[in-house]
Order: C-alpha cells, then structure tokens, then sequence
C-alpha cells in the first residue's frame, strides 16, 4: 500500500537528484543510485528526523513531515563507493518549492546516519563550484512511485554549469557532503511565523 509514503508528507513529489565533482573524485563508470525510503526504515528516518531538529537550535523542532531518498553510488562493478573528497548535492522538487513560497515553512536537509545532522544548506548564487566541476550526475525519483531514471555526464568539462547555478533558487536545496545514505527533507514550520504568525 501507499500508506507509507503517504504518511511521511502530505502529497508525493519526484526529487531530482544534481551531483557536481571534481574529476578525481569517483572512479571512472560511476553511476549515482536513487532509492526510495519504506516501512521500517521510514519509521527509522521519522525517528531521525526528529532527533536531528530537535538538537538543533537553528531550525524549528516543529515539522510538516518530510521527503526521504537514498543516495549512493556505485562503481563499473555495482559495489557501492563513496566520494573520494566532499561533492555538491542539489536536490529538486515541487514541494520545496512549494515549501519554500509557504512563507511558514523552511524546508532543510538532514542527512539520516548514527547522528543524524542538519545539513548546511548553500545559496547556488554565491557559489563557483561550477567553474571547476567536471563531473556531473542526475538523478531523479518518484518518492511514491517506481520509476526511476539515471543519466550520467562523465567529464563533461565544456558544459556550463554556471548557467543552471544561476537560475536555482526556489525549488532547489543544496549542500556538500562526503558520505552518503539517506537524506530527508523536512518541512519545519519557519521560527518567524511561530512568533509573528499566533498572537
């Protein structure tokens, strides 16, 4: 059944996963697997989730529920790998967005491990990664459904990531990391509202 999914945020949502590395930084034939978050583990992540805004001042500890993916890559061999050195990660949806012109809502990363963590998130604007980043990757997954679809750029060093840097903001949340598993976005009720918003 869908309950599952449907349970850990109000509607479903196809995250777009953008990763951006240096050249060394996957063995060539790397692929970037995604996988969607059920039963058990997203009562684990729902857990996590909560253990990780609760412990951090800087975000809300109240929440709207979340998205999950699984995150990992895979050398030519399909043993999993993880990044030589930290990568930028962007991940894109319809409900971030959404999330993000909510004004009572601030969606953030947390990346679910032992400890669980926030992750700091990176305005794209103020960003040059892009002018060095010679290895792409996409990604994207139905969080509710099957379909999955991977393409992969390997060294594509004429492509211009700058244009896309520029453009992202609304819909897009980006951070760096250098481990991977499960990351979630969590819709946390925005700090202002909750002075401002219930007099």
């Amino acid at each position: 059944s869908d309950t599952d999914t449907m349970e850990s945020a109000a509607e479903t949502t196809t995250i777009k996963v953008h990763v951006e590395a240096d050249e060394d930084t996957f063995p060539e034939g790397t692929t970037m697997v995604l996988a969607n978050v059920t039963g058990d583990d997203l009562d684990s992540v729902a857990e996590a989730v909560e253990n990780a805004v609760t412990s951090n001042d800087s975000v809300s500890n109240k929440t709207r529920g979340f998205h999950a993916v699984d995150i990992s890559f895979r050398d030519a061999n399909g043993k999993e790998i993880e990044p030589r050195k930290q990568i930028r990660v962007s991940m894109t949806s319809d409900a971030i967005k959404a999330a993000v012109e909510d004004q009572t809502t601030a969606p953030v990363v947390v990346h679910v491990e032992e400890e669980p963590t926030v992750m700091e998130t990176i305005e794209e604007s103020s960003t040059d990664l892009g002018k060095d980043a010679n290895e792409d990757k996409d990604a994207e997954k139905d969080i509710d459904g099957e379909k999955e679809t991977e393409k992969e750029n390997e060294n594509e060093t004429d492509k211009d990531t700058e244009n896309e840097t520029g453009n992202e903001s609304a819909d897009t949340l980006t951070f760096d990391a250098d481990s991977f598993s499960i990351y979630a976005i969590v819709y946390t009720v925005d700090f202002h509202w909750e002075v401002d918003g219930k007099n």
